[in-house]
């Protein structure tokens, strides 16, 4: 794999109502709640090491630290990974320091045969949400099961009747981000399809599911179908197809925002990637 993904992206020319350009050096929040719509020049990188803070930084938009996860650990374990992931970077100005990473697409795998505290806080985490929401009871067990049966306990991973592969998909502002994704996603579904192939006895990567994470906001119902708008737009797709979800709250900055779990069998996971 080479060190540069060049997924560049096309300007947009969009002003947000309201605004003026009066040369203020103020910050702009480059958060995906924001509404702001900016035009850059981005290219897709590997994960390397000196994008551990961009990388956490990204993280912590999914997983608020008031999570029993370390996402230190997390960033370290999707850099040490290697061959999977894109990140998204300045185009014309790449360097070894801290780069802004503005975008980020990895899959980590579940089934592994070295416990780790951060496979244990991961596996927990899914189970836990999914056991204190308000999933039916058939879908708490189809779930459960399908976490648990993707370990082993003796580290035989070969044995495993379940392949889970964690489905990241994360990003600050609102980047123009459907002109990206074939590319991004793309280029994941063939890193993993190497990383398959190779068949490492220590991780398996030929997944028979997917479970990701979206950042969603409902307003005006409780039900967890109606009003609900998926801040990542492209993963309303996934989430029409999902064989199973279910929704928890996150505490992130004395604020409480929702969260919605996709599980997708694998096959129909691909097909979506491969058309979105």
């Amino acid at each position: 794999m080479s060190n540069c993904k060049k997924a560049r992206l096309p300007e947009e020319e969009e002003m947000v109502e309201g605004s003026d350009d009066d040369g203020s050096d103020e910050d702009i929040p480059m958060d995906a709640d924001a509404g702001w719509t900016v035009n850059m020049d981005v290219t897709g990188y590997d994960l390397k090491d000196h994008d551990f803070h961009g990388i956490k930084q990204l993280l912590e938009q999914l997983f608020p630290k008031t999570l029993p996860l370390s996402l230190s650990e997390f960033a370290d374990a999707l850099i040490a990974q290697n061959t999977i992931g894109t990140l998204l970077k300045d185009t014309d100005e790449p360097s070894e320091g801290d780069d802004v990473v503005y975008a980020l697409v990895s899959c980590y795998s579940l089934t592994r045969s070295k416990k780790t505290d951060l496979l244990t806080s991961l596996r927990n985490l899914l189970v836990s949400k999914c056991q204190a929401s308000s999933a039916s009871k058939e879908d708490k067990t189809k779930f459960t099961q399908i976490i648990g049966d993707s370990w082993s306990e003796n580290g035989d991973v070969a044995k495993c009747d379940t392949c889970v592969g964690l489905f990241l998909n994360e990003r600050y502002i609102n980047l123009p981000f459907e002109q990206a994704a074939p590319q991004m996603f793309g280029s994941l579904m063939k890193e993993v399809e190497v990383a398959k192939s190779s068949m490492r006895r220590q991780v398996r990567h030929d997944f028979t599911h997917y479970a990701m994470i979206c950042k969603i906001s409902k307003q005006g119902a409780s039900s967890e179908t109606k009003d609900t708008t998926y801040l990542n737009n492209e993963e309303e797709e996934f989430a029409q197809e999902a064989m199973l979800s279910f929704d928890f709250d996150v505490v992130s900055h004395h604020t409480t925002k929702s969260r919605r779990l996709l599980l997708l069998k694998a096959q129909t996971f691909q097909r979506i990637i491969a058309n979105v």
